[in-house]
């Protein structure tokens, strides 16, 4: 169970790894699409494999509903308008209508920190669906996300729990019939060799023709066949050889354990700071800019600064969690 347990907080720490990479990354890249087919969903996938572990430890609903509320919600109206505030000074727009603006933006929208308030969500909806499944019948467990189709895209960040939510759904399946599954994809290994060509051609295509949209539900399917495979190579040949590595697994196990306080550190300095500050150097653009030598390195650089942003996250954290009221507020930890 410790080997396990650390092998997932590598696979989370490869995937907030490159969560921050694609937000450092320009848009144009394809790697860039490569990455947001694989890396996000993966976390959702995660997210849904150790949602299953912890409701079958739970006492009550009601008490689990309550714990993920605290644990998520506080820490994403805390870090909205800390984001409103770090936006607004650095944006130099200093008018009340920007002001507004960013409000309505990150706190209606769900921009910024959405993942806090998606993943409640999602948590409500497949408690939902499990009480449904398994008082009525099975098919009744989709009703939840039925209904959810009908809500509006811009508020909530509704865009992102209609597209996310089937990855939490199959993780939640993954650890149910983990045993079943691990045999099956143990037998085929082969198969995680398909998952990296589908997510290079997946990228590719919706660079070209410009169809990767978080709104169009009818790619949900591809995405999700080759987040999976991709997941399982990484989980069965890539996590195996990094725990041999020490050094390695010592960091990217440190990434996947503090992943609530990376996730909204880094999005204030890549969407905000870097953004601003730094993607208008001369050398900055020019590399960014250049021939394909010139993108790759770039590209190279890019994961090395995300590395390092990581790494300062954690240093962050550790120095605000000796304030009470950051543990409190940030990463609800209301109890301890």
């Amino acid at each position: 169970m410790k080997q396990r347990n650390q092998n997932i907080d590598i696979l989370r720490g490869i995937a907030i790894l490159f969560i921050i990479l694609s937000h450092v990354l320009p848009m144009e890249y394809t790697i860039h699409y490569v990455i947001d087919a694989i890396n996000i969903p993966a976390f959702f996938l995660i997210s849904g494999y150790l949602f299953y572990l912890s409701y079958e430890r739970k006492s009550s609903v009601g008490e689990f509903v309550k714990n993920k509320a605290i644990h998520l919600l506080i820490p994403y109206c805390s870090w909205s308008l800390l984001s409103i505030a770090v936006k607004w000074i650095v944006g130099g727009d200093w008018t009340i209508k920007n002001l507004f603006y960013l409000m309505r933006f990150i706190i209606i929208q769900a921009g910024t920190v959405w993942f806090f308030l998606s993943l409640f969500i999602m948590y409500v909806m497949l408690i939902a669906g499990i009480f449904l499944s398994d008082k009525y019948c099975k098919v009744f467990g989709i009703i939840p996300y039925v209904l959810i189709l009908f809500c509006p895209d811009n508020i909530l960040g509704m865009h992102y729990t209609k597209w996310l939510y089937p990855f939490l759904v199959v993780g939640y399946w993954l650890a149910k019939y983990e045993k079943n599954i691990k045999q099956y994809l143990q037998k085929g290994k082969y198969i995680y060799w398909v998952g990296i060509i589908l997510s290079v051609v997946t990228g590719g295509i919706s660079y070209r023709f410009n169809l990767f949209e978080w709104n169009k539900l009818h790619y949900v399917a591809g995405f999700l066949i080759v987040a999976i495979l991709c997941v399982a190579f990484v989980y069965y040949n890539i996590i195996p050889l990094i725990v041999k590595n020490t050094w390695m697994a010592k960091h990217l196990t440190s990434f996947g354990k503090n992943t609530m306080a990376i996730y909204p550190i880094s999005m204030l300095f890549t969407e905000s700071i870097m953004r601003k500050c730094v993607s208008n150097l001369p050398f900055y653009v020019e590399m960014r800019d250049g021939d394909l030598i010139s993108r790759f390195f770039f590209s190279i650089m890019m994961f090395l600064l995300s590395w390092i942003i990581v790494e300062l996250c954690i240093v962050l954290d550790k120095l605000f969690r000796k304030v009470r009221i950051y543990s409190i507020l940030f990463m609800g930890e209301i109890t301890g």
